[in-house]
């Protein structure tokens, strides 16, 4: 029943923390009859390797633009969040375009953010800016200004939990409404698993995370710092009890051996 799986071969070893693209060679030689994706990770091993992103939109624009020999300035954005779903859909635009070219004012409830990016990983903007030149969406969420008195001591009818701290992960089965309210304040890091189980990459997050902090340039080429992306983070600081913002120090780790290099 395994035929068509998708196989993930981690090319780190996780007791020496030595990467071999070799690995997956080898794992190949055994599958070669397999039917499913094989999907080698893990193999990007120092600063020498260079890895390039683009989305599925900029590879059809390129496409076209070798086919027909002209540049295309359009692309799809969607946008999604707010409370009013006239919103909430999606646009062609071009780039540049001003969000206000989306969303009026009186669309708008009164207290929101706006983000360009998606809602974890985007950056937080005007309605008067463009969307920015990677992005692909435009999130709306409600701002949250009060913090709530003792709030972990009450039962929680209506907070959303992933971890089954209030009651509401047992008897609200309804979709939740975010806001900006991180329910907490900032606290030491927490090894609880938690932002483990999220992660799409096979890299010892917490160990990552403190070798960050500490400025320690060895450790994090160890612990696989080249293959990291900000993106890629975005659960863990959805879920993360220290309410730390991940993806901003895995981009500050990425900026240190940029400037280390």
């Amino acid at each position: 029943k395994y035929k068509d799986a998708i196989i993930g071969i981690n090319n780190r070893n996780l007791k020496t923390l030595q990467t071999n693209i070799n690995t997956t060679y080898n794992i190949h030689d055994i599958l070669v009859n397999h039917n499913g994706p094989l999907i080698s990770e893990s193999g990007i091993k120092n600063k020498e390797d260079v890895v390039w992103y683009i989305s599925g939109q900029d590879l059809l624009s390129i496409g076209r633009l070798f086919i027909t020999g002209v540049p295309d300035y359009t692309k799809y954005v969607s946008v999604g969040g707010s409370k009013n779903h006239n919103i909430n859909q999606y646009y062609k635009i071009l780039w540049g375009t001003p969000i206000s070219y989306l969303i009026s004012d009186n669309m708008l409830e009164d207290q929101c953010r706006l983000v360009s990016g998606d809602i974890f990983s985007g950056e937080i903007t005007k309605k008067e800016n463009p969307i920015g030149f990677y992005d692909e969406t435009v999130s709306i969420v409600s701002e949250k200004g009060k913090r709530e008195l003792l709030g972990w001591l009450l039962p929680g009818f209506k907070k959303y939990s992933l971890s089954r701290t209030f009651v509401s992960s047992l008897i609200n089965k309804k979709n939740t409404i975010f806001n900006t309210n991180k329910n907490g304040s900032k606290r030491a890091i927490i090894p609880i698993g938690n932002i483990e189980k999220y992660l799409p990459l096979d890299v010892l997050i917490t160990p990552l995370l403190k070798a960050i902090i500490a400025r320690d340039i060895d450790t994090m080429e160890k612990l696989g710092i080249y293959e990291c992306s900000p993106e890629d983070f975005s659960l863990c600081t959805f879920v993360d009890a220290s309410k730390m913002n991940i993806g901003r120090i895995i981009q500050d780790g990425l900026d240190i051996m940029e400037l280390e290099g």
